[in-house]
């Protein structure tokens, strides 16, 4: 009857009718909920005023979030004051009177839920998730919003990075920086004290900022927050915030992240993407497309700018040692100098060299491995070389290594 505005017409009939006025709809909605939610004002009033005190906590709990919703203060009031209203009432898991309130932005009603009403900041729900108003503050309208933010934090004593929270499944620093708030970014950090390395449950700020395209976002969580550029997701669909970027095809936050951040190409990744991708770079190679090519072909560049030179180091893997865990590289076959057949590997995407495998007496059984091609540069160290080889090739101006012997050819 309050949908379809038929108070009037069915008036006298409807108010001597014996009613279950608890009695609720399919999706939880409460009659007086459902006459607030269509603003029929005499309905939400005689039914209000039908129910017994002892009920009115109940039936109107789901009301004051419509209210609030709608953003009408008095309507907040009303059923606070009159309808006893549970203001801490949870709504469809993840949300309550002071959420939506924060959601849709009037301080007003904010401060009086929480200073009239005593509406909590952070309600803990049966699953051992948060509502967080701040959180929810973050995804509102941006009039204003700092303003909330500041209120929540400081007079409320609201909970800025809450353990988890429910519903948005996001900490109001991911919101904030994914779109693109960088007053209220700042804020947090800087006064919120916010943890900009939080994970949540399928991403942080910095992945979120990327992936969103926020490269003003980005630069601050890098340069001014000090994110971990190279933290690795547990779920989700990025591994990195790295990789979030060439996922979106930003070729100027992939190269901040690289040069600024310092984000390791060659970060073997443990978690995350559901395929079995190694690095960014091999990310890079499987998912490029013509629009990404430059992004691809940049992390390419970059990286033979630190480990190219006028010569190779090569380390020696037996077969047992090694393995290919993902792709088909492709061969090419040639007679080395020394007399050897020498079949190098390379990929089928790009064409990187990969590795190599010769016939000669020492080289059988084992792999070549150029140490650039290696991921875990840490490892270098440990790579000492023991001679090099052809030194007869080598430039006058290039030194040899004094601690390796000196061989001519092979032998």
């Amino acid at each position: 009857m309050a949908c379809l505005e038929l108070y009037d017409p069915l008036q006298e009939r409807w108010e001597d009718e014996s009613l279950d006025l608890l009695l609720k709809s399919s999706n939880g909605e409460t009659l007086v909920a459902i006459a607030v939610r269509v603003r029929c004002i005499p309905s939400y009033k005689k039914l209000l005023s039908r129910l017994p005190e002892n009920q009115r906590t109940m039936g109107c709990g789901i009301a004051v979030y419509a209210a609030a919703q709608q953003g009408d203060t008095e309507l907040v009031k009303f059923l606070v004051q009159e309808g006893k209203a549970n203001v801490n009432f949870v709504v469809e898991y993840y949300h309550t009177a002071l959420s939506e309130a924060c959601r849709v932005g009037p301080l007003d009603i904010v401060r009086y839920l929480v200073e009239d009403a005593q509406a909590s900041v952070d309600v803990r729900t049966e699953s051992d998730d948060y509502i967080s108003a701040v959180a929810f503050a973050c995804s509102g309208p941006s009039t204003g919003m700092l303003n909330l933010v500041k209120y929540l934090s400081e007079e409320a004593n609201a909970v800025v990075d809450p353990p988890s929270v429910s519903g948005l499944f996001k900490s109001a620093l991911e919101i904030a920086s994914q779109r693109g708030l960088l007053d209220i970014v700042e804020y947090l950090v800087q006064e919120g004290k916010a943890d900009v390395n939080r994970q949540n449950r399928t991403s942080f700020a910095l992945a979120s900022a990327a992936f969103a395209k926020r490269f003003d976002m980005v630069e601050y969580l890098v340069a001014e927050a000090h994110a971990d550029v190279n933290l690795q997701l547990q779920f989700g669909l990025f591994c990195t915030a790295l990789v979030a970027a060439l996922s979106v095809g930003s070729r100027d936050m992939v190269q901040f992240l690289v040069e600024e951040g310092n984000a390791n190409i060659n970060l073997q990744f443990t978690c995350g993407l559901k395929e079995n991708v190694g690095s960014t770079l091999e990310y890079a190679m499987m998912y490029s497309r013509e629009s990404k090519m430059g992004l691809l072909e940049y992390l390419f560049f970059f990286t033979s700018t630190i480990l190219s030179s006028g010569s190779s180091a090569n380390l020696l893997i037996p077969e047992s040692h090694f393995r290919i865990t993902s792709g088909s590289p492709k061969t090419y076959s040639m007679t080395h100098e020394s007399g050897m057949n020498l079949t190098t590997r390379f990929c089928e995407n790009c064409g990187s060299l990969l590795y190599k495998t010769g016939d000669r007496e020492g080289f059988e059984g084992a792999v070549i491995v150029l140490a650039g091609t290696l991921d875990n540069t840490e490892e270098f160290e440990k790579a000492k070389p023991e001679a090099e080889f052809f030194v007869k090739h080598r430039v006058g101006w290039w030194p040899g290594l004094g601690f390796a012997t000196q061989l001519k050819e092979f032998d």
